[in-house]
Order: structure tokens, then C-alpha cells, then sequence
């Protein structure tokens, strides 16, 4: 599994990654209060497939964690997922998420649509 430190969207993200950098994009977007760590025995199931991308979203694990409430506000959660999708390649990516990852995902597919190619929700009501 691949680290890295990424300056997306006015913050920096950690990101885990494993799996094809060639491969299809599917992001894991975990809950609260957790961090992509939650992912750990679900990604390399998915690895052979997809090139598995696992951010600690704004606030939790190793990414940044503003101190203003603007900060947290969908439209910039959502600057962050259209920056991660961006950072892949920029071709519509799988978009899993649970339970707050899961909201999020809603409002991915949503308001960003065009970079979605599928959407799962994991314990999480629409």
C-alpha cells in the first residue's frame, strides 16, 4: 500500500492507494469518526480490479483538520472528492462510502454526477 500527502482542495489529504494505477478508480470514503484505516481488509479485495483509492477525509486521521466551521460544509467536502477524482485521472471513478462516507457519497453522486461511474452506500440512508 502506497501513502501519500496530497494538497487538494486548500488542505492536504493522506491517501492510501494500492492496486493498477491504470486500473478503474474506486474511492472509500470512510465514517465517523473513523479514518481510511476501516478499509483495511476491504481493499485488497478489490485491488485485482481497481486502483483502490483511501483518503482520511478533512478532519480525521492524517489529513488536515481546520478549525472553522466552514471548513466541514458539503460544497467544500465536495471540492475534496471532486479533487481526489481529479488527482486519479480525472475519468469517473466508483465511489463507495459508510455511514458519514456514506452521506457524502450521496451528495457525490449528486452534485458530481459526470464523475461518478457507480455509487455504493454502506449503512448510511439517503
Amino acid at each position: 500500500m502506497e501513502q501519500h500527502a496530497l494538497s487538494i482542495n486548500g488542505i492536504t489529504l493522506h491517501v492510501r492507494t494500492l492496486g493498477d494505477s491504470q486500473a478503474p478508480a474506486v474511492l472509500l470514503l470512510h465514517g465517523w469518526p473513523d479514518s481510511g484505516r476501516c478499509w483495511a481488509k476491504v481493499a485488497p479485495l478489490l485491488a485485482d480490479r481497481y486502483r483502490v483509492i483511501i483518503p482520511d477525509l478533512r478532519g480525521f486521521g492524517e489529513s488536515d483538520a481546520p478549525a472553522d466551521l466552514e471548513s466541514y460544509r458539503m460544497p467544500v467536502l465536495l471540492g475534496d472528492i471532486a479533487g481526489l477524482i481529479e488527482w486519479t485521472g480525472g475519468s469517473p471513478a466508483f465511489v463507495v462510502g459508510h455511514d458519514f462516507g456514506g452521506a457524502l457519497t450521496w451528495q457525490v453522486a449528486t452534485w458530481l454526477g459526470d464523475q461518478v461511474s457507480r455509487a455504493m452506500v454502506l449503512a448510511a440512508p439517503h
